[in-house]
């Protein structure tokens, strides 16, 4: 998602590898999406064409950029890892992004902003950094 717009990117990958028969279930999506997804190098040209020169991804860890990196793909600039700046914030290991969110009193209220776990995952990040926003206009008495 992109913050300042409300843009978001949202594509599902077709398996490689057969799935777990409730794989579905477990991260809150239909099959059908899933199974019906794009290939990598078609999932790849159209975030490609998404993402806008200067664009800075911020993700919950480092996983998905990981992932990227094994098909060659790699960011303009270094991605932020949000769970590293929950961890500073609250001075502890944040745990999930909804849980660090609720810690700092963001609101999680309002629909997911994509599908199933990963779409409440992006909504949870979302409510963090808008509340850290709140916090640093608050404390350059910008409120």
């Amino acid at each position: 998602m992109r913050l300042a717009t409300g843009e978001v990117f949202e594509v599902f990958l077709t398996p490689r590898r057969p799935l777990a028969a409730r794989a579905h279930q477990r991260l809150e999506v239909p099959q059908e999406a899933l199974l019906g997804g794009l290939s990598v190098a078609e999932a790849t040209s159209v975030w490609n064409g998404f993402l806008k020169p200067g664009d800075r991804l911020v993700g919950w860890g480092d996983f998905a950029v990981q992932l990227w990196a094994q098909e060659s793909w790699h960011p303009e600039c270094e991605p932020i890892d949000l769970r590293i700046v929950a961890a500073h914030r609250l001075k502890r290991r944040p745990g999930t992004a909804a849980l660090a969110a609720q810690s700092i009193g963001a609101n999680l209220e309002g629909p997911a902003v994509a599908s199933g776990r990963a779409g409440a995952a992006v909504r949870a990040m979302t409510a963090f950094i808008r509340r850290l926003l709140e916090e640093q206009r608050a404390g350059s008495g910008q409120a």
